[in-house]
């Protein structure tokens, strides 16, 4: 009766550990799959001599962390045919919410709009290689800048939106396209990006590295 009892007070002894060992194993691996998509931005402005005279980096701040869940969840049918277009092309083009002269508290709002050049990194990775764990998208603004103009935010939005059909923006202009936008850089995050004024000849880089941990 007592080697019954020893051996059924091992056997629970044992199933506790187990448990418990599981247990803290799902935590961790919780821990070490938390997924946190940040973007790393590079922005460069060059007067038409090509002296550059604004330099500014920092990190983004997203703005589609339900859109992402959604997609990374497979539940992508309420986002098909909307502005994020599915899982596909959040950095389909970078926009930049400027304003027209040198004040950056003008009230007159427009929106530059450049198409992103997409690459996967580190170079030379393919979309089904595990080494995939960023990808960069850059984008020019040059001739979109016909009068003098002072920048406040810039961020991206899916190739499937334009200024025309983001019915769904809200903002200072009329199309100023937060609600379509993944992510956003301005005043928010640290280092606040400074305005930065424009003029016809002056060119704008922009380059923003995502990186998926």
């Amino acid at each position: 009766m007592r080697k019954r009892s020893l051996a059924a007070a091992v056997a629970l002894g044992t199933l506790v550990f187990v448990a418990g060992f599981m247990a803290s194993s799902a935590s961790q691996q919780g821990k070490q799959e938390n997924l946190s998509v940040g973007g790393y931005a590079v922005i460069k402005a060059f007067h038409p001599d090509g002296v550059a005279f604004v330099t500014w980096e920092g990190h983004n701040f997203l703005l589609a962390k339900g859109a992402i869940a959604a997609c990374l969840s497979g539940q992508t049918s309420g986002l098909t045919g909307t502005i994020y277009a599915g899982c596909s092309g959040f950095t389909g083009k970078i926009y930049a919410n400027a304003c027209e002269g040198s004040s950056p508290t003008c009230t007159s709002a427009d929106i530059l709009v450049s198409t992103a050049t997409n690459a996967l990194q580190p170079p030379g990775c393919s979309s089904i290689s595990i080494a995939c764990n960023q990808w960069q998208s850059q984008s020019t603004f040059d001739s979109q800048i016909t009068t003098q103009l002072t920048v406040v935010l810039l961020g991206t939005y899916p190739a499937s939106s334009s200024l025309a059909s983001c019915t769904a923006c809200i903002g200072s202009g009329v199309n100023f396209p937060v609600s379509g936008t993944f992510d956003a850089f301005g005043s928010f995050p640290s280092p606040a990006l400074a305005p930065i004024t424009l003029s016809p000849g002056d060119r704008r880089m922009v380059t923003i590295t995502f990186t998926v941990p």
